[in-house]
Order: structure tokens, then C-alpha cells, then sequence
């Protein structure tokens, strides 16, 4: 096992930056644009969340002789701040601004957009109470694993197989319950990353490695864009292709690629600085973009290449207009602590 520094990696917050550039992506085509489809972007937009569960859970990691009881809690009471506050505020703050609801919005669908933080939170719940369990019981670290892994194959089958008879979740997706079921997989594998991360370096690094990694990933593709897979294939087959095996290999492609760059992207250069700046601001984004989002009238664009553009440049016009707000909000150290989670100066 490596003991990975703790220090900050610029090419882990340049990935995290794209993940989030992702997500904006995809919401400013769910709010403003429509009429195009492409296979790239439905590629992109399948990985992008699990991208983001994977990042987290491979940041999160800590070694497993750290988790005494004091430390539990401090970590606990940390996330339960960040994760939680933030995004109630910001929802309350959304619904008041576009005249909804907030009750009736979370007994339809939860916190809805602001989900994805209460999931997170969920997940750091898990991890680290069983992570705290396994120090009293004396468990190694690949026991910890081992069981973090038994838990989240069974959730992710449970999702599975609602999503494919349309079971209703019910109150149980109010809570975002499905969700934690569907990501916390990819958190794990996350961890099991970060916790071999000498191997998994090695791995990547051999071109026998990654270039299976890529034929499998090219092979997923083409049976996800030919009909077998669709009409032939049995359902529990089609939803694991896609919805594990491409997500997966998508963000195992995803790290390699910012994983090569990363003396590029430590060498101080005002763009590598830039782009792990954006990284750094990943909440504050992802609380923020919704309202530039919404006002927006639906665009029906048909030609791909001007679709693309418009996106693109529509994506990175809505993440600047967030680091700008974010900016504006940090310079009270109060806001900044209670609606972006900032740590209290002093």
C-alpha cells in the first residue's frame, strides 16, 4: 500500500475542474439547448457524475490507523457542515428566487437539483463508520475495502433493478436514496484507487494496462451504439455495460489522460493555475450555476458543429459567472463559511 502525500495534486484539481465543466455542460443542454445528439456526448455526460463520486472517494481516502473516535467526529462534523449547509441554503435561496415552493418541491423530488451533496454526504457517513469499526475490530485496510465493496455491489444491483421495472422509490427518493444506491460504487473503487494508488500508477503507466483498458472501453462503446444490446441482451447485461463497466473505464481513461499531464500542469504557469483555481471552486459552481441556468429560453439548434460551439461556449460563460459570484461572496469570510463552506478565518 503507498502512502500518498497530502499535499494538493493540480492534475486531480484540473480533473475535477472538466468533471464539473461536464455537468454544467449537460445542464445548460437540459435548460437551454436542444435538437442534436451526438455519441460523444453521451459518453461524456453517462461519466460525468460517476467521475465526480470516483474523484471524492479518492480524495476522502485516509488510512485506516487514523480513525480513532476524535477523529471520526471532527471528520463527521467537517463534512456535515460543507456538505449539508451550503446546499439547503442554496435551495431555499433557488426557490425563493424563481417563486417555488421549497415544501412542496422536497415532498415531490427532495432537494432536486441540489441533490448531489446530500448523497456525497451520505456516502463520507458510510466510509467513515465503517472505517471506525474496522480500527476497533483490529481489520486490516484490504478488509475494509473488501467490505465497502460487498455493500455497494448490492446497492448498485438494487438500483439496477428498479430503474429497469420502474419501481418507485418512493419517500426513500426524497432522500436521494436511489442515488447513493446508483454512485456509491464508484466512491468505492475511488477509495480502492487511492488506497493502491503505487499499483494502480504502474498499471496505467504500462501500455499493456491502459491499452486494455482502452479496447475494453472502445468494445463497450460499440456494443452500447449497436441494437443487441438494446433489444437482445438481458436488461441486467444492457444497464451494466453502460451504466458500470463504460462509466468505469471512462474515468480510469479520464485519469490517465490528467495523470500524463501532471508536471504540465504543476509547473505554475498562469493556465495550470487557472485551471486548478476552477477545480478548487468545483462547489461553489456547482451551487451557483442553476441560477444563470434558468432564466434561459430553449434554443433548438440541429447543425451539430454549431451546437457544440454554442454548448462550449455557453458552458464556459456560466463557469466564469460563477468563479466571479464565488469571488464576490469569499470576500465576507461570514458568507463564505456559511453558504460555500469556506473555513473560518482565525
Amino acid at each position: 500500500m503507498s502512502n500518498p502525500a497530502t499535499k494538493r495534486l493540480e492534475y486531480i484539481d484540473v480533473m475535477r475542474a472538466f468533471t464539473m465543466f461536464l455537468v454544467v455542460m449537460q445542464h445548460v443542454d437540459s435548460f437551454v439547448l436542444r435538437g442534436f445528439n451526438s455519441p460523444v456526448y453521451k459518453v461524456l455526460l453517462l461519466i460525468r457524475m460517476p467521475m465526480f463520486f470516483f474523484i471524492s472517494g479518492y480524495i476522502g481516502y485516509k488510512a485506516l490507523n487514523e480513525w480513532t473516535h476524535s477523529f471520526y467526529v471532527q471528520r463527521l462534523r467537517k463534512k456535515a457542515f460543507v456538505q449539508l449547509i451550503p446546499a439547503t441554503i442554496f435551495f431555499l435561496l433557488y426557490s425563493l428566487a424563481f417563486g417555488i415552493n421549497p415544501l412542496s418541491t422536497f415532498s415531490a423530488n427532495g432537494f432536486e437539483r441540489y441533490w448531489f451533496t446530500y448523497v456525497l454526504f451520505y456516502m463520507f457517513v458510510i466510509y467513515y463508520s465503517v472505517s471506525v469499526l474496522m480500527r476497533k475490530l483490529r481489520c486490516s485496510s484490504t478488509t475494509q475495502l473488501i467490505l465497502l465493496i460487498v455493500v455497494s455491489l448490492p446497492m448498485w444491483l438494487l438500483f439496477v433493478q428498479c430503474a429497469r421495472h420502474g419501481v418507485k422509490w418512493g419517500m426513500m427518493s426524497q432522500l436521494h436514496i436511489d442515488r447513493l444506491c446508483h454512485y456509491f460504487v464508484f466512491f468505492v473503487i475511488g477509495l480502492l484507487c487511492r488506497h493502491n494508488l503505487s499499483f494502480f500508477h504502474r498499471f496505467i503507466g504500462h501500455w499493456a494496462g491502459i491499452g486494455v483498458v482502452l479496447l475494453c472501453f472502445a468494445g463497450c462503446l460499440a456494443l452500447i451504439f449497436t441494437p443487441w444490446l438494446t433489444t437482445k441482451a438481458p436488461g441486467i447485461v444492457n444497464y451494466s455495460v453502460q451504466m458500470l463497466v463504460v462509466c468505469q473505464l471512462g474515468i480510469i481513461l479520464v485519469y490517465y489522460f490528467f495523470y500524463r499531464l501532471r508536471h504540465i500542469l504543476a509547473n505554475g504557469s498562469k493556465l495550470s493555475r487557472g485551471l486548478a483555481f476552477a477545480g478548487r471552486r468545483t462547489l461553489d459552481v456547482y451551487l451557483i450555476h442553476y441560477f444563470f441556468l434558468a432564466p434561459l429560453t430553449k434554443v433548438n439548434i440541429t447543425s451539430g458543429p454549431l451546437y457544440v460551439l454554442s454548448s462550449v461556449s455557453l458552458t464556459l460563460c456560466v463557469y466564469m459567472l460563477c468563479l466571479c459570484v464565488s469571488r464576490v461572496i469569499r470576500i465576507s469570510p461570514t458568507l463564505a463559511h456559511w453558504m460555500l463552506g469556506a473555513k473560518k478565518e482565525g
